[in-house]
């Protein structure tokens, strides 16, 4: 709260308590959502940027994508926006996408150009405002009263919002500005440690299953142009000779209706990752159903690869005592022969660059679209002779991408941090419970 200002009740209940010398005012009363649409496809129209939902940043009011209507083939009415508008998506408020529309422009028929009265609100203001979690719950709530979860023009009119004096309203809006820049530099910063310490986890594991514990010992060529050379006593070997089974799971009959919140666990692919299997989100399926997809079932040991949509490539491996589970089509079971190849060193095989260049190439037929199981069958994997070797490698390399893991999720815990943060200071400032000026001193 903001202990200088004398709050009062706001007489919303989302809103909640406002120093008692703002305003409440109507949406109608201060906002107009400009109506009539043009053709983007005849000048000056089709010279514009089109704004829509997807070319916003969730959360972060950051325009994505600035391309014009010609180039993305705009041929349907589109509203014209002004520079300076606020363009808020109204299908999905969760995601809380709105922007400023940085010139003359147009958006799509799922956004609202709104334009503020300017001798009473700002539209900087404004901008934060839509941002701030209280209206986007708000907004959330008053979306579900309708079968497609959308605002309306009437739900929006009728919507009540605190109005600070002018003045207050540029200080506030200068000060998320500058205070939001200030965070997003931050989380920026972090979130290329991220990527820089993902590169150090992807050289690590290539390295180390091309060249072993010794990278200065002798080398012969592998005779596949993915892996290069590798060490002279090992080989180079097609995986369908060092796995009992490739195979994929079914959707079970009935689809996701069929799933239930216990029984036998079902692993989809948006379970599999690189440095584990996560359950949060994990469905299950019934005995029966599990007696149908018998050959889809998983056993310890086993590497798990996904091989379609956006997540392809991502592989990890059950662990030891994991209980009863299936996977789904989206995923591949490969079962590594025991006598050949050790669990742990195959699923870096996997997560390697090696195989991950095969999977994303697009020689062969091979794309992000999905990969086949005869593809999967034929990727060359290079390997130690010995089970001990292996066995040196993936205790000597898993322990070190553990340790690059916890660092790594470390720097994700401190942006989800900052993240909270910036969402709570938005909120706090839209509706007065921070005192601005002596927050900036004590910074």
């Amino acid at each position: 709260m903001n202990p200088n200002v004398k709050m009062r009740g706001s007489g919303v209940e989302w809103i909640g308590e406002i120093p008692e010398h703002w305003e409440v005012r109507k949406f109608s009363q201060v906002i107009s959502i400009q109506e009539g649409q043009v053709d983007p496809s005849i000048e000056p129209y089709k010279s514009m940027i089109l704004i829509a939902p997807n070319h916003i940043e969730s959360k972060t009011g950051i325009l994505l994508y600035t391309e014009t209507a010609e180039e993305q083939g705009a041929d349907s009415g589109k509203y014209l926006c002004r520079e300076g508008d606020v363009v808020y998506s109204k299908i999905s408020p969760y995601l809380a996408k709105v922007v400023i529309s940085p010139c003359d422009s147009l958006c799509s028929g799922d956004m609202y150009p709104m334009r503020c009265d300017q001798n009473i609100l700002e539209n900087e203001f404004l901008y934060w405002l839509l941002l701030s979690d209280s209206y986007t719950r708000w907004a959330v709530l008053e979306s579900m009263r309708v079968v497609i979860p959308r605002l309306n023009r009437e739900t929006m009119s009728g919507y009540r919002i605190p109005v600070p004096p002018y003045e207050t309203q540029k200080q506030i809006a200068d000060f998320l500005d500058k205070e939001t820049t200030r965070i997003d530099t931050l989380i920026s910063k972090k979130q290329t440690q991220i990527e820089l310490l993902q590169e150090k986890r992807q050289s690590i594991i290539t390295q180390s299953v091309t060249k072993g514990l010794n990278p200065n010992g002798k080398m012969k060529d592998s005779g596949v142009e993915w892996i290069g050379e590798i060490p002279e006593h090992w080989e180079s070997i097609k995986l369908k000779y060092i796995s009992t089974k490739v195979n994929s799971g079914k959707t079970p009959r009935g689809g996701s209706e069929s799933y239930q919140d216990t029984g036998v666990m079902l692993i989809r692919s948006q379970n599999v990752y690189f440095d584990g299997l996560r359950l949060n989100d994990v469905v299950f399926i019934d005995k029966d159903t599990d007696q149908e997809m018998s050959n889809s079932r998983v056993l310890p040991r086993d590497v798990l690869l996904n091989i379609t949509g956006a997540s392809i490539g991502r592989s990890y491996y059950v662990p030891q005592g994991f209980p009863s589970s299936n996977v789904n089509q989206h995923v591949c079971i490969i079962r590594p022969n025991h006598r050949k190849v050790i669990t742990e060193y195959l699923w870096l095989c996997m997560a390697s660059s090696v195989i991950q260049k095969i999977i994303f190439s697009n020689e062969k037929g091979t794309s992000r679209e999905g990969i086949t199981f005869e593809q999967i069958k034929n990727f060359d994997i290079p390997l130690p002779r010995t089970i001990e070797e292996q066995s040196q490698i993936a205790e000597r390399i898993l322990s070190e991408i553990d340790r690059n893991d916890r660092t790594i999720s470390k720097i994700q815990s401190s942006i989800d941090l900052l993240t909270e943060y910036r969402s709570s200071l938005i909120t706090h400032a839209v509706s007065g419970q921070i005192d601005i000026t002596q927050y900036e001193v004590s910074k």
